[in-house]
């Protein structure tokens, strides 16, 4: 048996990957929430008797469960959905909780993360513990959501927090001719952060704040431009959601998900390094036609499962 511990309830990013990713793997799995306050008989029955001990992101129970397993020589491995230790460079962090980071990173046996970049970043954050970290990216949902008629709206994801740089969208799209500021309209969707208020200043943005992913989903299909200019995103699976939506792209080239996208697509995806470039794309993008993108099935929330699987010494899911 394997216990999984991570978090199903949140909503966010690493939520929709354990809610996922949970629901391909094979029965032999227990599920155990992160945010619960005391573990039940079955959890501690279930525990003593597992092959494997995994814990998706930091959690306090995730520690606890890890302390326990390593004294009953249980193997154990960790998936970072980013890094405590790069995010406190952009945003508060508790200092609690990036000690738990550096205990789960230092106790567990092997440390996934979620994109190359983020590997190489782990690595060389945490070099003694180095050797013990892979990659395994995010599985993707084809969800050919896609509208065929598209509102002239730009869609940006990570609200008002810094390292998200959609203040820098806003400054690059300030620069364009008064007749697309005129038509278009920058939606932006995430959790309130230091950039909140300057951001709703701009007479061309809609602060959605955080909403249910069903939502974002609608909204995405409908809109006809994604701009993630993020300074530090590990992954970002609403790359390949913006895709099957048939939105037309603009990243920065600090995307984890941007190795994992076919020569074609990286051809079609416009990249801005700086807010000249940014400028530049958002008007490019607006000329160009409708974009169709490869298809993803190799990155399937299965095959996903399944790399998971092997390396715990299971059979596929």
């Amino acid at each position: 048996m394997i216990i999984y511990i991570g978090n199903i309830l949140s909503g966010n990013g690493p939520s929709n990957v354990d809610k996922a990713l949970v629901g391909k793997l094979a029965d032999d799995i227990y599920f155990i929430q992160a945010t619960k306050r005391t573990l039940s008989v079955k959890d501690i029955i279930s525990i003593y008797s597992s092959h494997t001990i995994h814990v998706s992101a930091v959690s306090l129970l995730g520690l606890v469960v890890l302390a326990f397993s390593k004294f009953f020589g249980k193997k154990t491995t960790f998936t970072m959905h980013g890094s405590l230790m790069i995010e406190k460079e952009y945003r508060h962090v508790p200092y609690i909780r990036i000690c738990f980071e550096k205990l789960l990173v230092i106790g567990c046996d092997t440390i996934i993360t979620v994109s190359k970049r983020l590997e190489s970043y782990v690595g060389s954050v945490y070099p003694k513990s180095a050797h013990k970290v892979i990659s395994i990216p995010n599985g993707v949902e084809e969800l050919n959501n896609g509208s065929s008629i598209k509102e002239k709206k730009i869609v940006c994801i990570g609200g008002g927090r810094a390292e998200k740089r959609i203040l820098s969208v806003c400054r690059a799209f300030e620069k364009l001719p008064l007749e697309i500021k005129q038509t278009y309209r920058i939606i932006v969707y995430g959790e309130e952060g230091s950039d909140s208020d300057l951001l709703q200043s701009f007479d061309f943005v809609t602060f959605r704040g955080f909403v249910a992913q069903e939502e974002l989903l609608r909204e995405m299909s409908r809109a006809e431009i994604y701009v993630q200019y993020s300074k530090y995103e590990p992954f970002c699976l609403a790359v390949f959601e913006a895709m099957s939506s048939k939105c037309k792209l603009i990243l920065s080239d600090q995307i984890g998900a941007i190795d994992y996208l076919t020569d074609i697509d990286r051809s079609i995806v416009s990249i801005a390094k700086n807010e000249e470039e940014l400028v530049d794309c958002i008007l490019e993008s607006i000329k160009k036609e409708a974009p169709e993108y490869s298809s993803y099935e190799n990155l399937g929330w299965k095959e996903i499962a399944r790399e998971y699987l092997t390396l715990w010494g299971r059979s596929s899911a």
